[in-house]
């Protein structure tokens, strides 16, 4: 904005421009009384495995480069920052989950490292082979 001489508004809301044409008034008649109810995100699929990702939050996500409806993620426990310093002495495994579209109730592969993840990635050129940055560099 600084380069074109412009000014904006920083506080408007820049996703309910979005719809064009419509106006609040109209959405909450329409929508029974909540105004963005049609642009809600919908859970469609739950990769969940109660052993390795139950109760863990995801920190990273990759689709795999060849195989059609194949998912990689990396759980990682919850823990605040105090917990995590009072466990970073202990050797904890943490895990790459490898799930298919067609099963949602088990991981396809899983893959095992002896230190906490941080990120993950696919070669693209050979995508049997993982990448991964630990806690230990």
């Amino acid at each position: 904005a600084l380069q074109h001489n412009e000014s904006m508004d920083i506080f408007q809301d820049a996703f309910w421009s979005l719809l064009k044409g419509t106006d609040e008034e109209s959405l909450v008649a329409t929508n029974g009384g909540d105004a963005r109810a049609e642009n809600e995100l919908k859970q469609l699929r739950t990769f969940n495995d109660i052993r390795y990702s139950k109760n863990m939050s995801l920190i990273c996500v990759e689709w795999h480069p060849s195989l059609k409806g194949m998912v990689a993620v990396a759980p990682r426990a919850n823990l605040s920052f105090e917990q995590q310093i009072a466990i970073s002495r202990l050797a904890l495994s943490t895990y790459i989950l490898l799930w298919d579209f067609t099963d949602l109730i088990h991981p396809r592969l899983v893959l095992e490292c002896p230190q906490d993840i941080h990120c993950f990635a696919f070669n693209p050129s050979q995508p049997h082979y993982i990448v991964a940055g630990g806690s230990n560099g």
